[in-house]
């Protein structure tokens, strides 16, 4: 499909530029020095197969918290490390970061979050996943371009059963903090309605399809019947950790596999009870822009939502000590070409809030 499209990759995202020139980005100055590593990259070499391979590498780094292993990208594509070095440590690769923020800035309409995907000057915002699909309807060529006849169907048959890998991966990381004990210092609270709208008939029409709408109920009798966190919490990762692995049917497995008592929750399912506890779901959620969407202390985390743990050590104002704050709300990054830390801010003793909507 590459051979239908250009493709260009803009290293800026959500950082802003000062008033004295420098950058602030979103994620601190290990994502400043690693976008100004990629700008360099696409400068170096302009040719798709070459940049695309190695800011592939760096952001799988990336992704794995192994900030101070980039440079292990040249030898593993056999690339020349000399090139992007020098233009980073030179005033090249500032350059080039200013006429990333000028694309940026110059979007109409400008961008709400990232990553931003726009096809042939569409944003595709919270559908940026489906940019396969968006793709082939865009394109006006005569001659057939092999993915699309099958990827334009997977999009349309495969959102109905979605596996929500964002939400799964939300929860994923939520269970860290039953694990070192953060949630002694938390009150977690799970909303399963996510971007659903009720409808005139007073139904639910879910973003991804039936198979939503009914596991939503699921999730929200669980938490009636188990009101204790550490009851309901655990069913729910059983269930969407199914649904990730596109097991849509599987979910009643984890009353076994938890020994939890299942006619509660199917009882509640079957009755007005579930579709009652919904619509006080949609009554809590609050305007939201996508899913999943956490909020800490009344305050929404936008794409940031992953970093939620360093949130709540900001927001806990306690004096007993939070585990897990100590490393997760800072950032030691080290390279020969820049060495970046972050202090630890001192906490109070109170229970922040935690509200996760999917």
């Amino acid at each position: 499909m590459i051979d239908i499209v250009d493709l260009k990759l803009v290293p800026w995202g959500n950082t802003k530029l000062q008033p004295d020139n420098t950058f602030k980005c979103q994620h601190g100055k290990a994502e400043c020095f690693l976008d100004i590593v990629e700008a360099c990259a696409i400068d170096a070499w302009p040719d798709l197969n070459e940049h695309f391979p190695f800011i592939y590498c760096v952001e799988s780094l990336v992704y794995h918290k192994n900030y101070t292993q980039w440079e292990t990208c040249f030898e593993k594509l056999n690339l020349k490390k000399k090139l992007v070095t020098d233009c980073v440590l030179s005033g090249r690769g500032k350059e080039l970061e200013l006429q990333y923020a000028a694309e940026t800035n110059a979007l109409q309409p400008p961008h709400k979050y990232v990553p931003w995907v726009v096809v042939d000057g569409q944003p595709l915002y919270d559908d940026y996943m489906d940019f396969i699909s968006f793709i082939c309807k865009a394109y006006k060529g005569t001659a057939p371009v092999p993915s699309c006849s099958s990827s334009i169907n997977v999009v349309k048959i495969g959102r109905k059963f979605n596996p929500f890998c964002l939400k799964q991966t939300a929860m994923s990381k939520l269970s860290t903090i039953f694990k070192n004990g953060m949630i002694d210092f938390v009150d977690l609270k799970l909303v399963p309605w996510g971007n659903t709208k009720i409808q005139p008939n007073n139904t639910f029409k879910c973003q991804h399809g039936p198979a939503e709408c009914f596991l939503d109920t699921v999730e929200a009798c669980a938490l009636d019947v188990w009101p204790n966190l550490n009851e309901h919490f655990p069913f729910i990762h059983c269930v969407e950790s199914w649904i990730y692995h596109k097991n849509y049917t599987q979910w009643e497995t984890c009353f076994e596999k938890l020994n939890l008592n299942k006619k509660l929750v199917t009882d509640c399912v079957g009755s007005e009870r579930g579709k009652e506890l919904e619509l006080r779901h949609a009554a809590e959620t609050p305007p939201h822009k996508f899913v999943p969407w956490v909020v800490v202390d009344g305050q929404p985390l936008y794409t940031d939502y992953m970093e939620f743990i360093s949130y709540i050590c900001k927001a806990y104002k306690g004096t007993t000590p939070i585990p897990g704050c100590s490393s997760s709300d800072s950032l030691s990054f080290t390279s020969k070409l820049s060495t970046i830390s972050s202090t630890i801010t001192s906490f109070v003793e109170q229970r922040v809030k935690l509200a996760a909507s999917a």
